[in-house]
């Protein structure tokens, strides 16, 4: 998502007006910092979800680990609290990440990411769709969910580099799974050629992405980061 809508006025927001009273700036800029994180994650399969690592957001916010987390869950108190109002984001709290979850978000998002919500929901519609015994008579349960999965499924057609290693590409896949952003096609040649500008060892790069649970991959910060766990 480019952008989401901000509306005027968000200072007189009961919610957001408490906020900044008990955290001053730094209630402001938890919520909608983490609403920017959110449009960054964008998924339009599940656009009112993501999961974001804790070390992203303290750096995001340059707030510390323990303010920020006490902030984000001021924010889940409240949304349930208000959970009819859609006043707040529900923030699933864990070791290494956080689940937002902001029912409004899909509301505020850019013409594009609108339109793109509206194929999305109609291919799921789609999917869900029965077939008819007079339109199909042999085909059984596991055919029909055959269909289904190729019509979501990322294919596996991209061509690795003859210096990936497979295990590890096959590993920051897995990963990207296991933080609910699996990869798309579209998404994992976008990671190649990110690996190819940063000019660096791939593999490195790559593993300091899996062992940190980063959704992209960057310049390796220092020769710590080489160091890789399975």
């Amino acid at each position: 998502m480019k952008w989401f809508k901000h509306l005027a006025g968000s200072l007189k927001d009961s919610i957001i007006f408490e906020a900044v009273t008990k955290f001053q700036g730094d209630g402001y800029l938890v919520f909608f910092g983490t609403l920017e994180l959110m449009a960054d994650e964008f998924d339009i399969y599940h656009p009112d979800t993501v999961t974001i690592p804790i070390k992203k957001m303290t750096s995001f916010f340059q707030l510390s680990r323990q303010k920020t987390l006490k902030i984000l869950a001021f924010f889940d108190e409240k949304a349930k609290m208000f959970q009819r109002e859609n006043k707040s984001f529900f923030a699933e709290i864990n070791n290494t990440h956080v689940t937002i979850i902001c029912k409004r978000f899909a509301a505020l998002a850019d013409n594009h990411t609108t339109n793109e919500l509206a194929k999305a929901n109609k291919l799921l519609v789609s999917d869900k769709q029965v077939t008819s015994p007079q339109d199909i008579k042999k085909e059984d349960n596991t055919d029909i969910k055959k269909k289904i999965k190729e019509k979501k499924q990322v294919t596996a057609s991209v061509t690795l580099p003859l210096e990936i290693d497979e295990q590890i590409w096959k590993d920051f896949v897995d990963m990207r799974k296991t933080i609910k952003a699996p990869l798309t096609e579209r998404a994992k040649k976008e990671i190649l050629a990110d690996l190819e500008k940063l000019g660096q060892d791939k593999n490195e790069v790559l593993k300091q992405s899996i062992k940190n649970s980063w959704r992209g991959v960057f310049e390796l910060r220092s020769q710590k980061d080489k160091e890789y766990f399975v």
